[in-house]
C-alpha cells in the first residue's frame, strides 16, 4: 500500500487539520500540496509545488497575447464566467488550492479553462509542447 504524507514522500507533512469544504468532502493541507476525499469519491491528492520544478521561462513562448476564458463546469459550455488577457510568452498556470488566480466569479473547483493564441514563427520545424 502506498503511504502518502510523510519525510519520504513528496506530499510532506501535513500543515493543517482536516476540515469539511461543503458536499461531504474533507480537505487536508500538505507541505507539498493536499488531499480531498469524500466518502463516495475517495481520495484525490494534489501536487501544488509541481510549477516550481519547471525551468526557468525560455522566452521562446506565444508572440501573441492569451485570450483566456473561465467556465465555472469540467466542459468548456456556456458562457464563459471570466475572460481576460494575458501577455505573450510560456504559458505558465497552476491554479492550486482554490479559484484560479486573478479571477472573479469563478469557482474553486470544476472549472475549465481555454487559452489560445496567434504565433509568427519563423519556417522550419518546430518543437511545440503541450504539458497538462
Amino acid at each position: 500500500m502506498t503511504q502518502w504524507g510523510g519525510s519520504g514522500s513528496w506530499l510532506g507533512f501535513p500543515t493543517s487539520a482536516e476540515h469539511g469544504i461543503g458536499n461531504s468532502w474533507v480537505k487536508q493541507d500538505f507541505e507539498g500540496g493536499y488531499m480531498l476525499w469524500h466518502p463516495q469519491q475517495g481520495t484525490t491528492i494534489y501536487n501544488t509545488t509541481i510549477i516550481d520544478t519547471l525551468p526557468p521561462d525560455s522566452g521562446n513562448g506565444s508572440t501573441g497575447e492569451w485570450n483566456v476564458q473561465f467556465w465555472n463546469n469540467k466542459n468548456l459550455s456556456g458562457t464563459p464566467a471570466w475572460s481576460r488577457t494575458d501577455p505573450p510568452g510560456e504559458l505558465r498556470f497552476h491554479a492550486g488550492s482554490g479559484a484560479p488566480p486573478d479571477t472573479i466569479g469563478v469557482g474553486e473547483n470544476n472549472f475549465s479553462a481555454r487559452w489560445e493564441t496567434t504565433s509568427d514563427f519563423e519556417g522550419g520545424f518546430l518543437p511545440l509542447q503541450n504539458k497538462s
